[in-house]
């Protein structure tokens, strides 16, 4: 696995051909669809895409700014590739997590409660749960925000 900052067109191909949990996420956080919302809300100096080694785009993540430089919103979305792509992904999402929290000491983000593959990974990469929102979002299910401090 190996990360760049993403284009337009990345964005746009990962946007196009996501996985049912981050398709699910999305609509239960913000109420539409994730592959009209990540093209629009696409900042290019702070999403990057993931891709592996015969250049095949599978994911895309980054971190919004808050106002606040120590404080960065995380995100993560991929494609049914990214299964493909597991062992290597996992061996080395670890250095691009430590990249983001140089940017910002603190990451954080809300996760729908029903997301529990996206709970372990976040858990493994060091982030705890501090809160849950029964009713939370678009849809008012519960989420928990999930905080890594460096």
């Amino acid at each position: 696995m190996n990360w760049k900052l993403a284009t337009h067109e990345d964005v746009v191909e990962v946007a196009s051909n996501l996985r049912q949990g981050d398709i699910d996420e999305a609509q239960a956080m913000y109420g539409i669809d994730a592959g009209v919302y990540l093209p629009r809300s696409y900042d290019p100096s702070r999403t990057w895409v993931f891709f592996n080694d015969q250049g095949h785009n599978f994911g895309l993540a980054g971190v919004a700014p808050t106002g606040d430089p120590n404080l960065g919103q995380v995100w993560m979305v991929s494609t049914p590739d990214l299964y493909k792509n597991k062992t290597v992904f996992l061996r080395k999402c670890g250095a691009f997590i430590d990249m983001l929290n140089e940017l910002h000491p603190i990451l954080f983000n809300w996760v729908d409660a029903r997301q529990t593959d996206h709970l372990k990974w976040l858990k493994w990469q060091g982030f705890i749960a501090t809160s849950k929102k029964l009713s939370w979002g678009a849809a008012g299910i519960p989420f928990y925000e999930m905080v890594r401090i460096k």
